[in-house]
């Protein structure tokens, strides 16, 4: 049977890129750990765990990376929406405040670029283009900021929304909204912050001290032996690996915009 034309193998799952780097890591590590403690059975464990770990992981990297991209976005949202009230202030025209906020050098940028261009060049309407800002980064505060710069635009930057809310002030409210959820995020992550640091300290000095304790009186009294090499391995490899496990676990849980 022909494949059609169109057929592109690398769009598979298990295409050959995503398959082949896992599979060299995994046969490496493998053979490594069951030369290094002569255990063929831990060997192909550990192959297999790795190839796993390897091939789930390079599966997650778009995912990450769109989601650490959106979130800084939304990190730099505020300043741009403060910007632009502040051009709205001076009465100056919507596409040229849009235009202003795709000059400075925050994470909003390149969309603001992007709304600008698809009016001038690709002959959008401006509801369409913030509209296909609000679907390539989804998230509440874009809505919100989208809905509103919306509004703006349809009514005219020199009138008031609601009757009563000037459009500038509409724009800066959200955007002090937005700051404050994050002040109130950034306290909340430094009371759990304690708990990570214990955390840190319990995998990365008790632990070790604990199982070296374990190894001496089990030798002695509890007739439980480790070869050289597996103690080895567990102070070289087992604990560090743990220590950078808990300090990536806790810049995963790091709000983006406490990031440097």
């Amino acid at each position: 049977m022909d494949l059609p034309k169109n057929f592109n193998a690398k769009k598979l799952f298990f295409s050959e890129k995503n398959f082949a780097y896992p599979a060299i890591a995994g046969i490496m590590a493998c053979f490594a750990f069951a030369l290094v403690l002569e255990e063929i059975a831990f060997g192909v464990l550990t192959g297999l765990a790795c190839f796993c770990a390897i091939f789930f992981g390079m599966q997650l990297i778009p995912a990450v990376k769109e989601k650490k991209r959106v979130a800084l976005i939304e990190r730099d949202l505020p300043f741009a929406l403060l910007s632009i009230s502040m051009d709205l202030d001076l009465n100056i025209a919507f596409e040229k405040c849009v235009f202003n906020a795709a000059k400075n050098e925050l994470a909003t940028a390149p969309e603001f670029k992007k709304i600008f261009f698809d009016v001038k060049e690709k002959g959008m309407s401006m509801q369409e283009a913030l509209v296909g800002f609000a679907k390539r980064n989804k998230g509440t505060a874009v809505k919100r900021a989208v809905l509103q710069l919306g509004s703006i635009y349809e009514h005219g930057s020199s009138r008031d929304i609601a009757g009563s809310i000037k459009s500038s002030e509409a724009v800066r409210r959200i955007a002090l909204e937005l700051l404050a959820k994050q002040r109130s995020e950034s306290k909340a992550f430094s009371g759990k912050l304690v708990v990570f640091s214990l955390l840190f300290i319990a995998v990365s000095a008790i632990v070790p001290a604990l199982f070296q304790s374990f190894i001496i009186v089990g030798s002695m009294i509890l007739e439980i032996s480790f070869t050289p090499m597996q103690v080895f391995l567990a102070i070289v490899v087992g604990f560090p690996l743990a220590d950078l496990l808990v300090l990536f676990y806790i810049r995963a849980k790091t709000p983006v915009f406490l990031k440097f």
